[in-house]
């Protein structure tokens, strides 16, 4: 297992790629665009390019990664007065705020700790947050591991659809929509069960009515 360092230069290392948009950026892009307004915590930001984003889409973000660089670059290439951009690791992150969406793209399958990263997302989150996740899908990684290792990133770790459903479920999130695309990535919306079961609620009341005439 790669030490803290080590995975922080490769990072460092790593920063043209995360700098450069490309067509899956602009897919989440789409998907952003349909995040509530409000505050947003993104979760690993690397070079800014979705908290620029999100912050062009009317919020405030606050963006956090532990890559010095990343934060360095997207000060200088995608700030905004909306931004605040905080260079820490996630799991040592401190805050009183609570947040009306949190982003986390690319970050559950570089983590070992998700139960302390779930601990943090409970404390920051209330019963109208939105949680989306987009992360690539545990089957790519398993083919890639064995038969091209060599493209995968220090930690890369399959993450089954059933144990984020697990997690998430635990701090009482879960997922309104998902989505598989081109094989290789997994996109999820959450949202708290209260807030869902509302919705259900008013649907199931809006269908009787309109069945009732």
């Amino acid at each position: 297992m790669p030490t803290t360092q080590e995975i922080r230069t490769f990072y460092n290392g790593f920063l043209p790629q995360l700098a450069t948009e490309n067509e899956r950026h602009k897919r989440i892009y789409k998907s952003l665009d349909l995040l509530p307004k409000g505050k947003v915590l993104d979760i690993g930001c690397g070079a800014g390019l979705t908290s620029k984003r999100l912050a062009d889409g009317g919020r405030t973000v606050i963006a956090v990664d532990f890559s010095p660089v990343a934060i360095a670059y997207a000060k200088e290439h995608n700030n905004h007065e909306q931004i605040q951009y905080i260079c820490t690791d996630i799991l040592k992150y401190q805050t009183d705020e609570i947040f009306d969406v949190i982003c986390l793209i690319d970050v559950l399958e570089h983590l070992d700790c998700l139960w302390e990263l779930m601990d943090l997302i409970e404390n920051v989150s209330q019963n109208e947050t939105i949680i989306y996740l987009n992360i690539p899908y545990d089957k790519t990684i398993k083919y890639l591991r064995i038969n091209f290792p060599n493209v995968l990133q220090p930690i890369d770790q399959p993450r089954e659809t059933g144990t984020i459903l697990s997690i998430f479920e635990h701090i009482g999130f879960i997922p309104f929509k998902m989505e598989l695309y081109w094989m290789e990535y997994i996109e999820y919306f959450f949202c708290t069960m209260d807030k869902f079961n509302l919705f259900m609620d008013r649907t199931y009341q809006i269908l009787r009515r309109d069945t009732n005439g």
